[in-house]
Formats: structure tokens, sequence, C-alpha cells
């Protein structure tokens, strides 16, 4: 979800060699741009493929975060269905959760019952969610207890019914700041 690496720019990883970015890009043409872009910078990592596919999740979920920031797909439900028919390497909702779900234990600094709650809540966010919903759960898994995420949403997005589970998730993650 890193794309050509605009906010991973922002945050001048040249001027702060003693810390390590990240990205995760699906589209193989925007990761090889990316990676031309940061190739004097060894603390910059990305990663090509889908952020829900295990193995992405297992390599991200090897580091805690201190901030996590992106512009998350907003991908609609029936787009997903789509390309998951025209596309065979594409994830179909039901797999994004089942790989979130099974990628829980990965996430080392999450003590049992936070856990079993992400559990709940990827179980039942709504179908008819776009691709944000699931992307703010794994940023969310990834940022380290007293973390901070950042991400690019528009207002209206924040007006869906399906977002309501990521309001609960801010609620609770503000409760435990």
């Amino acid at each position: 979800m890193s794309g050509t690496g605009d906010m991973l720019a922002a945050c001048e990883p040249t001027n702060n060699p003693n810390k390590n970015y990240y990205g995760v890009e699906i589209d193989n043409g925007v990761y090889t741009q990316s990676l031309y872009r940061f190739q004097s910078n060894p603390n910059v990592e990305l990663l090509n493929g889908n952020a829900f596919k295990p193995s992405i999740i297992k390599k991200l979920a090897a580091v805690q975060y201190d901030l996590v920031i992106t512009n998350p797909p907003y991908v609609r439900y029936q787009t997903i269905a789509n390309n998951k028919l025209s596309i065979p390497e594409s994830l179909s909702t039901s797999e994004i959760k089942e790989n979130l779900i099974a990628s829980l234990s990965h996430f080392k600094h999450l003590d049992t019952k936070d856990r079993e709650l992400f559990k709940v809540l990827i179980t039942n966010y709504s179908g008819l969610a776009d691709l944000a919903v699931p992307s703010w759960f794994l940023c969310a898994l990834l940022t380290k207890v007293g973390g901070r995420i950042s991400m690019v949403v528009p207002q209206t997005w924040l007006n869906r019914d399906y977002a309501s589970v990521i309001h609960y998730l801010l609620q609770i993650g503000r409760a435990h700041v």
C-alpha cells in the first residue's frame, strides 16, 4: 500500500539513517519505481506483494512499528469479487479475513485478550466493506502498543455504516494509550 513511496519520502529516511522504513506494494510497476526511488536508502525495505497474503503479513509482523502511515485502498467489495474471478492470485474478502485471523499469532506484542478481540472484529466486519477496513485492521495489528497510526481517509468514508467497526477500534485503542 506504499505506492511509489511519497509518504515514505516525506518521512525523510535519508535524514534518519537510524530508523527503519517499510513499504508494501502489490503493483509490480509501481514497486519497481519505488525500488529505484529508494535504492540509496539502506534503511528502506520494500516488499512486493499483496499485504494480506500470509507470507507478507508474517514478514511485516516481525517488527513492531512506532508509526504506521498509509492511504489505504478504497477498493469496493464488488471490485474485490470481480478481481477474484478475473485475476486468480487476487484474494476474496473471506480470504483476506481468514489470512488476518490466521496471522494473529505473529503479532507477539498482543496478549490473548487482544488477539481474541481482533478475531471477533475481523470475523464480523461487513462483507459490504471496501478494502480500507481490513487495511485498518492490518495497520492496527502492526502498530506497537503506544504507537501511532496515520491514515488518509475521506470524511465520507468515516460516515459509511461499515466504518463503524473502525470507530470502535479507534475508541478502544484510545483507551489503551
